[in-house]
């Protein structure tokens, strides 16, 4: 049989009647597959089962990193792309190993640099085609912009690791009895032990008030998701 059909007598064209009956694979073996073979994801990208999380817990992503100054620090999520290791050759820990690894979000990709007391503390973390969040410092003094990470988040640990407190913005003009209403309601339907700090808005300043600490949250997505509807996402922050 050729590319572009059959050669010879022989019929091919009921073949697939005799191959078993299996399962298609999984969608994440199958994107697993497509990167092993072809270098590059064609079914979907991986990192958008989990954007609405990244975009969360991110204080900015790949697309944004021209914006900000030199030594800003950041949390940022994404994929564990490319890993090299190097010796430092210079400092108190010249000839230790270190690592830079590119870090890929849906908006592009930025190397983050793990100098060796970083990469001792979080090597396990430090492992291809997972999905982490990089907490670190802006360094500009390259031709692109790198990070300089402090530490690395597992995904299943970024909520209790980056969401300790809730912080919510009101404007006076639009603090409402409904609102108010609604926003001690969402706070009760998903406790927990991350308290909830107000900040309303007056032509005078902010006036600060912490939510009663039976209304401490559970701050999981739902519950983000909820509030950043109720209040908008500019007002709505997580904090450590």
């Amino acid at each position: 049989m050729t590319f572009f059909g059959q050669t010879g007598e022989n019929d091919y064209s009921q073949d697939h009647k005799r191959l078993p009956d299996v399962p298609p694979w999984p969608e994440l073996q199958m994107l697993a597959f497509e990167k092993q073979v072809l270098g590059f994801y064609v079914t979907s990208n991986p990192l958008s089962h989990h954007a609405e999380m990244i975009n969360l817990y991110s204080t900015l992503n790949t697309s944004q990193l021209a914006d900000f100054s030199q030594d800003r620090q950041i949390v940022i999520g994404g994929m564990i792309a490319k890993i090299r290791f190097n010796l430092t050759k210079t400092g108190r820990n010249a000839g230790s190993k270190m690592a830079v690894f590119t870090l890929e979000d849906l908006q592009g990709q930025v190397e983050v640099v793990m100098f060796p007391e970083v990469l001792n503390r979080f090597s396990s973390s430090l492992v291809a085609d997972t999905v982490v969040f990089v907490k670190g410092k802006l360094d500009y003094r390259r031709e692109k912009p790198n990070i300089l990470a402090v530490e690395l988040i597992p995904l299943d640990e970024v909520r209790e690791k980056l969401a300790a407190k809730v912080r919510i913005q009101l404007d006076a003009k639009d603090v409402t009895k409904e609102k108010i209403a609604t926003i001690k309601s969402i706070c009760q339907s998903h406790r927990g032990r991350s308290p909830v700090y107000v900040a309303i808005r007056t032509d005078k300043g902010k006036v600060y008030a912490t939510a009663d600490r039976e209304l401490s949250v559970n701050p999981d997505l739902d519950f983000c998701r909820k509030m950043r509807q109720l209040v908008g996402p500019e007002n709505f922050q997580l904090a450590r």
